[in-house]
């Protein structure tokens, strides 16, 4: 039982992590510089 809830607990924060960094790196760096290419 403790197995399956670490488990899950594992993958519910790994998907949380993912979804944040995607968001961030979505709306950071990389926006900035299609900004910048658009500006080119």
């Amino acid at each position: 039982m403790l197995i399956v809830v670490a488990s899950y607990a594992l993958k519910l924060s790994f998907s949380v992590f993912f979804y944040i960094f995607f968001f961030v790196l979505r709306s950071g760096p990389v926006h900035n510089a299609h900004r910048s290419i658009d500006l080119v």
